[in-house]
């Protein structure tokens, strides 16, 4: 009986350390970590975290924590990305197991520059010291429309008078005829400047942008742009 209970304690010892060294051995293969933001420290979820080499990945989940599974061993390198934040690189011992602690730092997501070549010479308009309206090719694309004052009435400040059937000429800030000067592809176009019968002879077709200067800047161009220039490219 003795021999027997013997042989059953060398089983249990055996099965519970087989169990322990498994368990501690799965432990210590295993990467846990929580990403935070680097700004206000708070927890940020569904952050992309991607083993490249292995193609495994992950993401955190509300709490801002995230668990890699048991097996991977080795040291790899760790993606963190997020559409809010700036994407890093980390190294993990996945055999030894880490607890990661990750700061991510904001991305700022600058809007790009608008060329205006309706000036003196082609400048950004965030560096402009006066208004200027664009209307870029995608919106052109986007709400055709028969001439180009329609294209203008949609900028603020500017709207047009119509004396008929298709005979519309751009007033800016209530002033029109030639106190507004249109250019089109660098050439003046002065026929809606004078009589109420004469529009602006501009089709809508084949415009790609259009600049609105209003103010001081279009003294640049002498008297007849007083109340402001209307480039068409």
């Amino acid at each position: 009986m003795s021999a027997r209970v013997s042989f059953l304690l060398i089983v249990l010892i055996s099965f519970l350390s087989t169990f322990f060294f498994t368990t501690k051995a799965h432990a210590q293969n295993r990467v846990v970590g929580t990403v935070r933001s680097g700004a206000t420290g708070e927890p940020v979820a569904r952050v992309s975290i991607v083993i490249d080499d292995l193609h495994l990945g992950t993401q955190t989940d509300d709490s801002g924590k995230f668990v890699f599974p048991a097996g991977v061993r080795g040291i790899h390198l760790l993606e963190f990305s997020h559409i809010q934040y700036r994407s890093q690189m980390l190294q993990a011992n996945f055999s030894e197991g880490d607890n990661m602690k990750v700061f991510l730092q904001p991305s700022v997501v600058e809007n790009a520059a608008v060329v205006v070549t309706g000036v003196a010479k082609a400048a950004d308009s965030r560096k402009l010291p006066f208004q200027v309206s664009v209307i870029k090719s995608e919106e052109l694309r986007r709400q055709p429309a028969l001439t180009v004052v329609d294209y203008l009435s949609k900028v603020p400040g500017v709207t047009s008078l119509q004396s008929g059937p298709a005979v519309q000429k751009p007033m800016i800030r209530g002033l029109g005829y030639n106190r507004v000067l249109v250019i089109h592809d660098g050439v003046r176009q002065e026929g809606q400047q004078w009589g109420d019968e004469h529009g602006l002879e501009v089709a809508g077709e084949g415009v790609e942008k259009i600049e609105v200067l209003k103010g001081p800047a279009s003294l640049v161009y002498g008297s007849d742009a007083m109340a402001g220039v209307v480039n068409i490219i």
